[in-house]
């Protein structure tokens, strides 16, 4: 959660930094909303943090920033895990590696958590798939270092 927290935080304070006020407020908000939704979902509130973990979703796409959104539904995705099984989150975490990609990131933290998720939900096709795709982002690390 404070990943999340911290990204929203730097894209508020950039677009504060940049004269625009009125589009840091809700961003900083959505910081704070996004922390609270992990925080409510690890003490049983499930419907306030999916409602809280899904405005800062919401809030990221209408911002563009990939990235920001990126971490956002992984973090939609830990609430929705939490509160509804591990099924209802893998098309999150999927959303969320697509996302992190699109931002010029490996989504690697969110690939392996989808693996895992596809383990608990029995899909071995998926826990293969993604462990593959894990795979070959290892060897491409490896093949930079």
């Amino acid at each position: 959660p404070m990943l999340l927290a911290n990204a929203l935080q730097a894209s508020g304070a950039i677009r504060a930094y940049e004269d625009h006020p009125e589009a840091a407020l809700p961003l900083l908000q959505e910081a704070l909303g996004a922390y609270l939704a992990e925080v409510l979902a690890a003490q049983g509130e499930y419907d306030a943090a999916l409602a809280l973990a899904d405005a800062a979703v919401a809030a990221q796409q209408e911002s563009g920033d990939r990235h920001a959104q990126a971490v956002a539904l992984t973090s939609l995705a830990a609430v929705t895990e939490q509160a509804q099984g591990p099924k209802d989150a893998v098309p999150i975490l999927e959303q969320a590696v697509r996302a992190f990609q699109a931002a010029g990131m490996s989504g690697q933290a969110a690939l392996q958590r989808l693996v895992e998720a596809c383990r608990a939900t029995g899909d071995d096709a998926g826990v293969e798939r993604h462990t593959a795709e894990l795979a070959r982002l290892d060897a491409v690390v490896t093949h930079i270092s």
